[in-house]
């Protein structure tokens, strides 16, 4: 299975380290591995993954309602990389008035 922390539109996005919560199945000694929510960076992360799990278990022919779930995914995502843009510009503005 491929690692999907890395998100071919944010390649600077660091989850940090990932943990492991009990799943829906936790009678069988599995995990989840869920990452970093402490950021909006590892949100947006968390949100890819999901998204992405769900689109490949719909295989070819998406049913509307799946098709409306993914849609709402990738709304919540675009808001998430909206903000993580919106901290990095202020943190580097932050950073442009401490030098002065």
């Amino acid at each position: 299975m491929a690692d999907d922390t890395n998100m071919e539109a944010c390649p600077s996005v660091d989850a940090g380290s990932p943990s492991t919560e009990p799943n829906d199945d936790a009678g069988k000694g599995g995990g989840v591995r869920v990452g970093r929510l402490d950021s909006v960076d590892g949100v947006m992360v968390e949100l890819g993954r999901v998204y992405r799990q769900v689109r490949r278990n719909a295989g070819p022919d998406i049913d509307p309602a799946v098709g409306s779930k993914l849609t709402y995914i990738l709304t919540a995502l675009a808001r998430t990389i909206e903000t993580s843009q919106l901290e990095q510009r202020v943190q580097a503005l932050e950073e442009r008035l401490r030098k002065k």
